[in-house]
């Protein structure tokens, strides 16, 4: 019911243009951008590299991966650490 009332109000509104088509039920317009990424990405390489941040999560997957298979990534340090944390029950 919801995704067909709202397929009819932007069905009005792009036949009216009038945000409010009928009674209960409105328009929001969202702006955003569109843009090649690929050449974004070649932008900040070279303007403004703080804006590419690293995916820590699919790195350290891809790293632990490489470790498991004796390989490295030059220049990295790449090393496994552990380090023993506290556990205690509820009793306590």
């Amino acid at each position: 019911m919801a995704t067909q009332s709202r397929k009819l109000t932007l069905e009005a509104y792009s036949q009216t243009g009038r945000k409010k088509p009928a009674e209960g039920v409105g328009i929001r317009i969202v702006k955003g951008l569109q843009y090649d990424a690929g050449a974004a990405k070649a932008w900040a390489l070279k303007e403004s590299p703080g804006f590419l941040v690293l995916d820590a999560a699919g790195f350290e997957a891809y790293a632990k991966v490489l470790l498991k298979n004796h390989r490295e990534i030059p220049g990295i340090g790449l090393k496994e650490t552990e380090t023993p944390t506290a556990t205690l029950s509820r009793g306590l």
